[in-house]
Order: structure tokens, then sequence, then C-alpha cells
């Protein structure tokens, strides 16, 4: 064992500051029992000076981002009703982390911030309207309403214990605020975000920027959630912890399950701290803690600086940081530059966060938690042994990997730990502790055999094997944790799931793909180079996969597919057979294939050409017309649907119908009037062609009793309602005729079919065209029984001429069709 070194915690100290804390601190709320649904909806508008904007949701907070005027000063007042708004309250730029690096969020891009500017969530009360006043000009301004149900808090409970010095302080769960866990996840549901942990560096502290005085600080915590998860694309929250003004602590950003009784840490099982996003390119291994409220002109109330204190002398003496002291920050990309060990958002980020009053104060932030923990340290105060909290075996159980993690954590810092304090027992054989990591409290040990058979396999801690600062040795006894070993042959297999989520993509400034890579199980190897992309929207730059981020080994990876000018054309991308391996060395099956068509050309289309129907009936008196056009799409999409629009009598246009997935579609038109159409086409993409409009036409029902409608040989007269003009004349022998002869680019006989009626020659211009027979069971009154079209109008004759079919020789002359 190494020597250790003095210093430790005081136990009878603790108590005495324990009473004492909980006498001064307000009731510690209680745990909600679900989560509480949040809703949100945008407006976007402009403000000139001042503007009263209407909210689409009754909002307890509100969010406003804006591009340009980047100084500008703004003030907000809220109410339910535009003539009845409350206070003026001025807001400052939120806490805002500039948009994160894809490293930040698993290998996700969000889309870039560029000049936006943004409050944090703002308190409303209950608004239905606010008022913006600006001092200078905003041209876009999205204003984000948020109903994070004010009506709902923390349900009331016992007051909690206060254990004072190090002790982890009470802190409130996610469940406890009422966080809705299923905002973490995609529509696939995979993880958005999956937490990733490394050993904690620095703590960076934050103020949230929003109104003082909150009264429901549970709902403004969910606010931001939402807003970080789902307004900004996160998949959660970014800050570790929270703290509201009357001293609460809240857990943050989501790590793991924890076990019933269990209070949060915001680490994983061997002590490693979960990544945040709350500091941009310096969320790793970096603890964000945020005070609600706005400090730029006041400081934190009292209450909230104790619980500060606390909350940072619990975490910097459980990983051994000093917290007057400092050092180089080392990011994922290496050393970045020196940073005190407590530090605030303004030391790594181009911002006024933690505010211009609160700021000054981190030197004496600094000086009072290291006395709270010289307060606790040194053998006169500390008469506990060092203890073990957990000893657990991190990997999947059964396990088919031949090396195998365990998680320890005591309950204090210790010094001394070796790979020789352990002992490997177990009915699997060949196994030895090869790595011991981690420290002052939470460590990962690594057991790993050649070749072992299937069993057991036992670590066990020595007793007395560490010593605390104070140079007590622990644990009093022997501890112990198990796994299993099962010899593994099966592949793993994976599925890609891409955000956005679409097929077909149009919008030119989508140039990258976030993409989740969902493992049955671990599997290590996994790089850019195992994700093979395809396709033909590849520019001068191909498409590229910079880097791939999750925890080795993992089941959860994502990455992000990159190309800043994509042509039109398709993307694939797919992890082939045997591009990585399970812990066991079995390879990977094939990923599904991801295609997308990326297409940003819009469609084109003919003119539509009108047509009269045959093998039809009249609409009442209107004729019926058919519209065809043809379309193509030069991208890869393909066409969707095609929307049809109208004008009558010279009359604007307006949309018919839309949404038709053919080429033609019928409708009706009546005489006396002149029609247009026109039809655009819209692809799989989403992108819309213009408006192709037809010839002006006139359509006519020329009666058989019209001047212009000539008869030869036998015919007679009948009368009745279901006529197109209430009678008819009928050809009575074989031989007789009707005709008309008029200017036309489209002409369609009228009849009636039903018993005795017989066949009947159609001649066009004195050319024969068809026989048709109008002999039927039952009577159809109106039917149209022949039409032809020409592309241009003409002077053109229609005969219809009676077969004389024995016993059914009638031929019904309703009307003739025309349209010009």
């Amino acid at each position: 064992m190494r020597p250790a070194r003095p210093a430790a915690r005081a136990l009878a100290s603790g108590i005495v500051l324990a009473a004492l804390l909980t006498s001064i601190l307000p009731a510690l709320p209680a745990i909600a029992k679900a989560p509480v649904k949040v809703t949100g909806r945008e407006v976007k508008t402009s403000v000139d000076h001042q503007r009263i904007v209407p909210l689409p949701i009754t909002a307890s907070h509100v969010e406003l981002r804006w591009q340009g005027a980047h100084e500008a000063q703004l003030s907000l007042a809220f109410g339910m009703r535009p003539n009845q708004l409350g206070e003026e309250v001025v807001v400052d730029p939120g806490d805002d982390d500039g948009g994160p690096d894809a490293d930040d969020l698993h290998g996700r891009k969000v889309a870039p911030a560029g000049d936006e500017t943004s409050t944090d969530v703002i308190w409303t009360g209950g608004a239905r309207f606010v008022r913006i006043t600006t001092d200078r000009p905003i041209g876009h301004l999205t204003v984000v309403a948020i109903d994070a149900r004010a009506d709902i808090g923390l349900i009331p409970g016992p007051t909690g214990v206060v254990d004072a010095a190090m002790d982890q302080p009470t802190i409130i769960p996610r469940s406890g605020w009422g966080a809705d866990e299923s905002l973490r996840f995609d529509a696939s549901g995979q993880e958005t975000w999956p937490p990733e942990f490394s050993p904690m560096q620095k703590a960076i502290v934050h103020h949230t920027a929003g109104r003082n005085g909150d009264p429901n600080p549970a709902a403004t915590i969910r606010a931001i959630y939402w807003a970080k998860s789902i307004g900004r694309g996160y998949g959660d929250i970014g800050y570790n912890f929270l703290i509201d003004e009357q001293g609460r602590i809240y857990e943050g950003r989501h790590s793991r399950d924890y076990a019933p009784g269990e209070s949060p840490t915001g680490e994983d099982l061997a002590g490693n701290v979960v990544r945040g996003v709350h500091a941009r390119s310096n969320n790793y291994g970096t603890v964000g803690i945020a005070l609600l409220g706005n400090f730029q002109n006041r400081q934190p109330t009292t209450a909230a600086r104790v619980a500060l204190e606390r909350l940072l002398a619990w975490k910097l003496e459980r990983h051994g940081l000093d917290p007057l002291g400092g050092s180089t920050y080392i990011g994922l990309l290496g050393p970045t530059k020196w940073l005190y060990n407590i530090s605030g958002h303004r030391n790594v980020d181009a911002t006024a966060c933690p505010g211009d009053t609160f700021y000054p104060t981190f030197p004496q932030l600094r000086q009072r938690v290291a006395s709270r923990i010289a307060a606790t340290t040194g053998a006169s105060h500390d008469t506990s042994p060092p203890a073990v909290k957990s000893l657990t075996a991190i990997a999947a159980n059964p396990t088919g990997g031949t090396t195998i993690p365990f998680g320890l954590i005591f309950s204090e810092p210790v010094n001394g730990l070796e790979a020789s304090d352990f002992g490997v027992s177990g009915s699997s054989h060949g196994w030895g502790v090869t790595d011991v990591s981690g420290g002052p409290v939470g460590y990962t040990v690594e057991v790993s055999a050649d070749h072992p058979d299937d069993g057991t396999v036992q670590l066990e801690l020595a007793a007395d094997a560490v010593t605390d600062y104070a140079g007590l040795t622990g644990p009093p006894g022997a501890k112990s944790a198990e796994a299993t070993y099962a010899r593994d042959e099966a592949g793993p297999t994976v599925v890609l799931y891409q955000t956005p989520h679409r097929k077909y993509i149009n919008d030119a400034n989508l140039n990258y793909f976030n993409v989740t890579a969902a493992f049955s199980e671990p599997v290590i190897g996994f790089g850019p180079g195992d994700v093979v992309l395809g396709g033909t929207s590849h520019a001068a730059r191909h498409w590229v996969v910079p880097a791939i981020f999750g925890e080795v080994p993992g089941a959860s990876y994502g990455f992000s597919v990159e190309q800043p000018s994509w042509l039109n054309g398709t993307l694939t991308f797919q992890i082939p057979d045997g591009a990585v391996t399970d812990l066991a060395g079995n390879p990977v099956a094939a990923s599904n294939l991801v295609t997308i068509y990326l297409d940003r050309s819009a469609p084109t289309t003919s003119a539509p050409r009108v047509t009269l129907r045959g093998d039809t009936t009249l609409a009442g008196g209107a004729l019926r017309v058919r519209l065809d056009w043809s379309a193509s799409d030069v991208g890869p999409a393909g066409i969707a649907t095609y929307d049809i629009a109208r004008s009558v009598d010279g009359n604007p246009f307006k949309i018919l119908i839309g949404g038709l997935t053919g080429t033609s579609f019928s409708t009706g038109v009546t005489s006396g009037h002149r029609y247009r159409f026109e039809v655009r086409a819209r692809d799989k993409a989403g992108n819309v062609s213009g408006w192709k409009a037809g010839a002006t036409i006139k359509p006519a029902l020329v009666q058989q009793t019209s001047g212009l409608v000539h008869f030869s040989g036998r015919w007679g007269t009948a009368s009745k309602s279901a006529y197109s003009g209430g009678s008819t004349r009928f050809l009575a022998a074989g031989g007789s005729a009707a005709w008309l002869q008029t200017s036309a680019r489209s002409l369609s006989f009228v009849t009636t079919k039903g018993p005795g009626r017989g066949q009947v020659r159609i001649y066009i211009d004195g050319v024969y065209q068809t026989t048709i027979d109008l002999g039927a069971a039952s009577t159809t009154y109106r039917y149209v029984a022949f039409a032809k079209t020409w592309s241009a109008v003409g002077t053109h004759r229609i005969r219809v001429v009676a077969v004389g079919t024995p016993g059914r020789q009638r031929i019904d002359v309703d009307a003739f069709g025309v349209v010009r």
C-alpha cells in the first residue's frame, strides 16, 4: 500500500453542523409522484420598440431568441389579457453555452447558434400575452412559450436530515422536480444523449439569468429541461446540479438509475462524473452547477450560497481536488488552459455568467469551501475508518468479455489502493486484477483472463487495505462482488437511426445527420472507418464521419455524417459485416442500410389539358371534364402530389383540390362560364413547382332543340325531367341521323342508355369512329356515350347514325357537349 497522507472528515463536528443547518433551512420539498408533461410552442415576430405578442398556450415560462442586435436591452411584462399586464421585468441574455460541440452531445451536432442571442427561461406567473420592449429594432425574434405546469411544484413531504461537512448533501432527484424522462429518447426509443463519464477535473458555477424570487423552482427546472431537450435538441438538461434560492439542490443531467434509497451523485458506479453541456468545449470532466436567478446586480441568497459551498466541498473532496488550487484543463482534444478547480462560466466562455455581482466573490467562495473541508479533516476529528459504499461488477451479467470492470466507491477519500489488495476466486479460472484506476473515492478495478472457462468471477477487497486522510485503515472487513462469465459465440447486431429521421431532404442548410448506433451488446473497435458511406450526393468534398463517440466498451454510440454542400442525389450509410466485435471477439452483423434522398430542385409540370369525358353521366346540367398533365423531377426524390386550382369567369384562382397522386383529375363545368385550370407539383422532399396554367375554356351543352342540331330520317320526340333539357328527340329507324357542326376543342354525345335502345355509329368530320350499343337492363339518362378532343380549337362535325338494331332501334339524342 502507498503511504497515507493526513486529513479526514470529522464525525462529531459534522453532527453539530448538521443540526444547525437543519434548523435554518426550510423544509425540503418532497418527491413528485409522477413525471410532469411539459409543452412548448414558438411564435415568430419582430419588434421595433414595443409589441404585445399573443402566446399560443398559457405559458408558465418564456424564452426569447433573436438574430442580430446582440446588445439589445429588453424588458418583458406578462398577463392573461393584453390590457392587464404585470410589472416590467428586465431580462439579460441567458447562461447560453453558445451551442455545444459534437463531442459534448455523444457525437451529435445541433444547428449552429450563428448570431443568435437568447434569454434563459423566464417565469411568467401564467400568461397568454407578453409585452416586449427593446431599445433597438429586432427583425427576427422567436418567443418560446412553455407550459411547465406552474400549478405543480414538489409534493409536500417530511424534512430530510441535512448531513454536514463533506457528507453528501441532500439532493432532490429528477423525479422530485417532475422530470419527464421520455424527453430523453428519440422516436426509435433510443436515448438521444446517452451518458458518458470521465474523472472530475473542475467545477464550473453558473447562474441561469432567470427571474429572482422564483415561486416554483421545480417548474422552472422543468422548463429549462424542455427548452434544452426539445427546444435546442440536446436531449437533456445541461447542468449537473441546480440550486434554488431556498438552498435546495436538484439533480440535473441524467447519469444512471439509482437503487431505492440511493441519493443521486451524477456519477457512474466507479465515481466518474457524467458529462453535461453547460460550457462549450469544457464539459469533459467538469461539473456544472447553476444557481437559479440573475446575479448581475445582486448576490445569491445566503441559503443558496451555503448549499453551493456544501455541494462543492463534497464534490471536490470526493475527487481529491483542492478548492484553492487549479491546473491546466485537459479536454477531449488535449490540454487547453489553466483553470481554478472552482471556476465561473465566464472563465471558459465569453459570457457575463455567473453575474457581475456574484463572480467577484469567487475568491471568498473558494476559501469557504476550503475551510469546510479543513474543518472536518485531521485525526482529532475523524474517528471512523473508511468503509466501502459499493463494489459492483459494471459489465453485463453474464458477460462473454475476458476483461470485467468492477466499480468501487468508498465512503470517503482514501490512499494506498493497489492491485495486490484484491483477490480473485470463483468457479471460472485464470482471472487476475490487471488495472486499478480512479480515486480518491471512486475506483475502477479490472480483472482479466486469457482463456477462462464458464463460471463465476469473485473479486474481494481485503480488510484494512486503504487509509483515509486521518490515517485510519479500512475497510473493517473484506468486501466482495461477483460476476458471471459465459462463453459467447453469438455476434452482436446493430441498428442505425438518423436524426432528422426523414427519407427525403430539401433543406440546403442541413449539412449533417446525427446517427445513433444501437448495438445489442457492448462492442469495441468502432471507428469512423467502420461506417460505409455511399450514394450520389457527394460534391467536391465527400460526406464524412468525423468521429465516433461513446463509452468504450459500450452498446450505444453516436456520430454525425457531414457534408458542407451536397448535390442532388442519395446518401447511404451502413455498418458492414465484421466491422466491430463484441467483448468476446464475435463480429457484428451488418446494420440496416439507411438511404436518404437529398433534393433541392423543384419539379416541373405541363399545362393541364381539358377534355370532355365519355362513358359517364352529366353532373346535373354540368359537363364532366378531365384534366390531364405531365410532370418530371430532376432530383432523386420523385413527385409526391399535385394541386389543382381553378379560375371561373376571370376571377382569381382558388385551390380546387390538393394531394392528388395521379396526373389526371375529373371535375364538372357549367355552360355559360369561362374556366381556366392550373396545376403544380410537390416532390417527396417538399420542393414545390410553380403553377402552370392551361388555356381558358368555354363549355356549352347544346340541346337537341338548338338550331345547330340537324336531323334526317325517321325521328320522334319525348319529354321527361330526366333529360338534360327536359325533352329529347330520338332516331326511330336505321339510317336516321343527327349531327352538330361547331367550333370546338372537345365534343361529346349525350344520350340515354337502357331497355329498347339500340346501336349507334359515331362519325367525326366524316370519319367513322366507333359503334356503341346503348342497350341495358336499366335506364341511365344523360349518359355521355362518346367524347373526342383535339389539341386546339377548330371547326368539327359530330354525326350519330342509328344502326337499326332489330327490336330496339331507338337512339335518344339528348344533347351535345362542347368545349371551346
